[in-house]
């Protein structure tokens, strides 16, 4: 399915009418899933562009820098590199509350997951999410989840319509008394250095998945950027060590999971034939989210360009309680 193919729900569409500035993703299970995933296929990954230019001159000094360039809708040479540095001084120019213990960050995203049956026997199902996240890590969240309907591909068989509907989920605590703060927790990324060659450092010396250090490094960015709130020095050094990543080009015109039109930079892990695409507004340069395509045709899916997956960013807050639900408020029980 190309992305003008592709119709999103008028809920969907509200969502992002109403979002403010979109930072992050949602669901850390959704995250493990995503990159078992990645490693069993070493499938994560860029646009199909062809690399023309070297690094743009005064960025990150001392780092190494990507390959990949590309021409920009309106005619002006944006490389990788360019486009992340913008982003990223976007980043630190645009406020963004900071939570205190007792709190939770609120995130509100939209979706595109792929369920593969085999065959024509795959879908794309349109999601929306909500999940309080603690700031405390050692207190439990919860997540609400809506599954708004399934999609064929352009070469699958119909799709189910069983199995749709709105669920809430317990998010369990995520870390334990008198041990570091676990991974992708905000209080973890308070912990991440901000000087951009040491994140580096980090960054690679701490893989989260069996990828090649290159690739790894950008999952591992990915992720850190979109599970939850990021403090905005933190992620300007993730865009600015992404950039120093070879491999990344320009995709001039992206659309996000929620119809939004904008400008990625996309990675192709050798032997794939998937893109994964951050997407960013081409005005602002503020992330929207990030698109999963094929880079090729694949059987019983859709031809080079089909969106297999997606989130967009619609919303991010900071509030006080749990809202009323279900299953009450206790989630699960933390294993220390």
């Amino acid at each position: 399915m190309s992305n003008s193919d592709h119709p999103i729900t008028t809920a969907l569409r509200d969502l992002a009418d109403q979002a403010l500035l979109p930072r992050l993703r949602v669901d850390a299970a959704w995250h493990a899933g995503r990159r078992r995933r990645r490693a069993a296929i070493t499938c994560m990954a860029g646009a199909g562009a062809a690399v023309v230019a070297a690094l743009t001159v005064g960025l990150l000094t001392g780092l190494p820098g990507p390959r990949g360039t590309h021409e920009s809708a309106g005619g002006t040479a944006r490389t990788a590199a360019y486009l992340l540095e913008r982003a990223a001084r976007a980043v630190t120019q645009s406020g963004q509350p900071v939570p205190r213990v007792g709190q939770y960050i609120l995130v509100t995203s939209a979706g595109l997951s792929m369920t593969d049956g085999g065959g024509k026997n795959n879908w794309l199902t349109v999601e929306r999410r909500r999940i309080w996240w603690p700031v405390d890590n050692r207190k439990p969240g919860v997540e609400w989840y809506d599954a708004v309907r399934n999609e064929r591909f352009p070469w699958s068989a119909p799709p189910p319509a069983s199995g749709l509907g709105m669920s809430w989920l317990p998010v369990p605590p995520q870390g334990c008394p008198d041990a570091p703060p676990a991974r992708f927790t905000y209080q973890f990324l308070t912990t991440l250095p901000t000087n951009p060659a040491r994140l580096r450092a980090w960054i690679y010396a701490h893989k989260n998945g069996g990828q090649s250090a290159d690739n790894q490094a950008w999952t591992d960015i990915g992720d850190l950027l979109g599970t939850t709130l990021t403090p905005p020095k933190l992620t300007a050094a993730l865009l600015r060590v992404a950039a120093t990543i070879p491999g990344a080009t320009v995709v001039p015109h992206a659309t996000d999971a929620a119809g939004r039109a904008g400008i990625a930079v996309a990675r192709l892990i050798q032997a794939s034939t998937e893109d994964n695409e951050l997407v960013f507004s081409a005005r602002t340069y503020h992330l929207l989210g990030e698109r999963t395509t094929l880079t090729a045709p694949t059987k019983g899916v859709g031809p080079a360009g089909t969106v297999i997956g997606g989130w967009a960013l619609l919303n991010k807050t900071v509030v006080g309680h749990l809202p009323r639900h279900p299953q009450g408020q206790g989630g699960a029980a933390n294993r220390c």
